[in-house]
């Protein structure tokens, strides 16, 4: 008597590393996105903004000081987004993905 397994586990299709490469994906992504993203309205009123315009005027220094502005943004809520983002373009891909064996 033979036994013959139902379904077999192929480690190529593998789902959970398509859902870590975009959670990894949308983590640089989001990331990228804090130093893309333009300074705000909220970030010009604020009076470390307006003290820093005020030292440079005349200057060609505005692009350095926007980098400044930029970097003391906290990533993690940029980095979080992303991730999350990309976390569920994953799964839908999963859920969505329809393998046809012939």
């Amino acid at each position: 008597m033979s036994v013959r397994p139902v379904q077999t586990c192929d480690s190529k299709s593998s789902n959970l590393s398509n859902v870590i490469a975009a959670t990894t994906g949308g983590a640089l992504t989001g990331y990228a996105v804090k130093w893309l993203y333009p300074v705000t309205k909220q970030e010009k009123a604020d009076a470390f903004y307006k003290e820093g315009m005020a030292l440079i005027k005349g200057k060609c220094e505005k692009f350095k000081f926007n980098l400044c502005v930029k970097q003391i943004r906290p990533a993690l809520w940029f980095i979080m987004a992303g991730a999350f983002a990309g976390f569920a373009l994953g799964v839908a891909h999963n859920a969505l993905k329809t393998d046809v064996k012939t």
